[in-house]
């Protein structure tokens, strides 16, 4: 059974994003809504290598100068949108929120346990274990790092591990973007701190470039780093 335990810290102020994937040249809000039901799709596919995507897709509405936003459930997307098109909303477009995402970490040999302490206050605060439950491989890992599976805290629908989608139709750009975001350093080569992470950081963030190369191979979009594949500890 494992002893070791890993820390990591989590921070409100720090940029969440650690990496995205772009859909440019998109037509029209059809084409871009269109493309958003292919990448949730192809998400769906991947839950196996992944986890899996929920929650509720934030959408900005306009008609006439009356802007307002609603919250909607991904399974509702496709048939939401329709509605909201005969309806005569003139825009319809996503706009960043969290999705929740039991996605899968790994750890090192004789890791089962992750410590969270909140790096944005004036002390560090130990906040408890983050919520795993073993999720095994379906055959022997090559590296001795076993899987598990991300929960969201009681009481917290932020999950450690999150995406946000968001939609733009502008001189500037025509483009949908899903960003992969965490509030955790876990997944990164430095530390909130500066100091380097120990190597689980890079092993994860290896398996989420690898994921979401997949993604955008399969949705004809690009893969844009935000963190080095090439440090750590």
């Amino acid at each position: 059974m494992g002893t070791d335990i890993i820390e990591t810290y989590q921070s409100s102020d720090e940029d969440s994003e650690l990496l995205s994937v772009l859909w440019r040249g998109l037509a029209d809000q059809d084409t871009l809504w269109r493309k958003l039901l292919d990448v949730l799709e192809a998400l769906g596919q991947l839950e196996d290598t992944f986890g899996t995507v929920s929650g509720t897709q934030k959408v900005v509405l306009a008609r006439d100068g009356d802007v307002r936003s609603e919250q909607w459930p991904i399974a509702e997307l496709a048939r939401r949108y329709h509605q909201a098109r005969e309806a005569g909303l003139t825009t319809v477009m996503p706009d960043g929120w969290p999705l929740p995402v039991r996605a899968f970490l790994f750890l090192p040999p004789g890791v089962e346990r992750v410590e969270v302490i909140r790096f944005d206050l004036p002390e560090l605060l130990e906040m408890g274990p983050m919520r795993l439950s073993p999720a095994p491989l379906p055959g022997p890992s090559d590296t001795g790092y076993t899987r598990w599976r991300t929960e969201a805290a009681p009481g917290d629908e932020e999950t450690p591990l999150f995406l946000e989608l968001t939609g733009e139709l502008s001189e500037l750009a025509r483009a949908l973007t899903l960003r992969v975001c965490s509030r955790l350093d876990f997944f990164r080569p430095s530390r909130f701190g500066g100091e380097p992470n120990g190597p689980h950081a890079l092993h994860n963030l290896r398996h989420l470039h690898a994921v979401m190369a997949r993604l955008a191979e399969r949705t004809s979009g690009q893969l844009v780093p935000r963190e080095p594949l090439d440090s750590g500890a």
